[in-house]
């Protein structure tokens, strides 16, 4: 008997937010998250035909409903999720599929409508969002199976990254980048992660970047130099440089 995407892949008792779900893309993955048993809410501009994609998925057996908001408005995009929680008492899943295109000649785009399609497939995407710690809650910061209540702490937009046009492929942007370590303890103080398991996290980021940047002749990056893929992490906590 061929296995079913459900025998072996079981979403059963999650529930999965698709933006731009009403057609196409989005539409396609709202049917596999379906299938693999996941509860998905439909998101789009259009009710009427969220409400039929709603209905055929029901039709088949399975559980959907529909949260009709725009992505480019934060405050639709806020309450529209509040609202899904209320309704399903969680979100697991989320599928940033929506997106929009302006079907013109470059010379006959104008400036709003760059920016209306920036705003739909760009900066919707972007919004940084924290939970605060609520005091006398289970919300542990050394526990990461723990899943904080969006009931008890809410999400809170902190901020909100456009990016703007730029060069990226020239010499100095690409040796930039190869020098960086992303690390989010490159941050003020009050803002860099605690805990013991975000201790390890960090050896672990500052020995990668000792790797990457092991990777020079004479102070020149080559990009031809065969490196061997580190056997092991050495987790010395102070920072020191590892031993041999």
């Amino acid at each position: 008997m061929a296995a079913t995407l459900r025998s072996m892949f079981s979403l059963d008792g999650r529930v999965a937010l698709v933006t731009g779900a009403s057609r196409g893309i989005g539409w396609g993955i709202a049917e596999a998250l379906a299938e693999a048993g996941a509860t998905v809410v439909l998101n789009g501009r259009d009710a009427a035909t969220l409400d039929e994609r709603r209905k055929a998925l029901e039709a088949r057996g399975r559980n959907a409903g529909v949260a009709a908001f725009d992505v480019t408005d934060e405050a639709a995009v806020r309450a529209g999720v509040a609202d899904v929680i209320a309704r399903h008492g969680r979100l697991d899943i989320l599928v940033a599929n929506a997106g929009i295109h302006h079907a013109a000649p470059l010379a006959q785009t104008a400036m709003a409508d760059w920016r209306r399609v920036m705003s739909a497939n760009l900066d919707a995407c972007f919004a940084l969002v924290v939970q605060p710690q609520v005091p006398g809650k289970n919300m542990p910061v050394e526990d990461p199976t723990v899943e904080w209540s969006e009931r008890d702490s809410p999400f809170v937009t902190v901020a909100s990254i456009t990016v703007r046009k730029q060069e990226f492929d020239t010499e100095r942007q690409n040796e930039f980048c190869e020098n960086l370590s992303f690390s989010p303890w490159h941050a003020v103080e009050a803002h860099r992660p605690i805990g013991g398991l975000n201790r390890l996290r960090k050896a672990v980021y500052l020995e990668d970047a000792r790797y990457r940047r092991s990777k020079t002749i004479d102070g020149n990056r080559n990009p031809y130099l065969a490196q061997a893929e580190p056997k092991g992490w050495c987790l010395d906590l102070s920072g020191a440089t590892c031993e041999k």
